[in-house]
């Protein structure tokens, strides 16, 4: 069994995978692409993405829930790219994946908007290396996941 974190989003996030002792395993960065004939425009792989996480199954998934504030077309067109990607994840086999509201998982680890004290807790609880915001909340989404799944505490709202 493997455990799973994912903060969704374009610019520098990973999916965070760990091994049934709540070990990192890998750290897939979710890779983008430049679409011919649009300027700036990113799109994620979502093909790659899925066949880097098809070798880590079963697995337990926690993610963030996505949320679309008014954005114009660039932010309209990232928020459907990473809202594919999340839902072709759901659809593999092995995969059990539960969305939580942003609220919902950062109140199990006293965290607020700040995105510096996802960093230090993900540093705290032993990840290393160059960390993003986005990086530090899918290993801390993965590290939820795991707790929730082997200590079976009722961590979900």
């Amino acid at each position: 069994m493997y455990y799973c974190g994912y903060d969704p989003g374009v610019n520098k996030t990973s999916i965070v995978i760990l091994d049934s002792f709540g070990k990192l395993v890998e750290r897939i960065p979710v890779e983008v692409f430049l679409i011919d004939g649009y300027t700036n425009q990113k799109c994620i792989d979502i093909l790659g993405t899925l066949s880097k996480l098809k070798k880590y199954t079963p697995l337990k998934m926690f993610s963030e829930k996505i949320l679309s504030y008014g954005q114009g077309s660039k932010g309209s067109f990232t928020f459907g790219s990473a809202m594919t990607l999340l839902g072709n994840m759901q659809k593999l086999e092995g995969v059990d994946l539960v969305v939580l509201r942003p609220q919902d998982w950062k109140k199990r680890w006293n965290l607020s908007s700040d995105k510096k004290l996802s960093i230090e807790q993900a540093k705290q609880l032993g990840l290393t290396g160059k960390i993003s915001h986005n990086l530090a909340e899918s290993y801390l989404l993965a590290k939820l996941c795991y707790g929730f799944h082997t200590q079976r505490q009722n961590m979900i709202t």
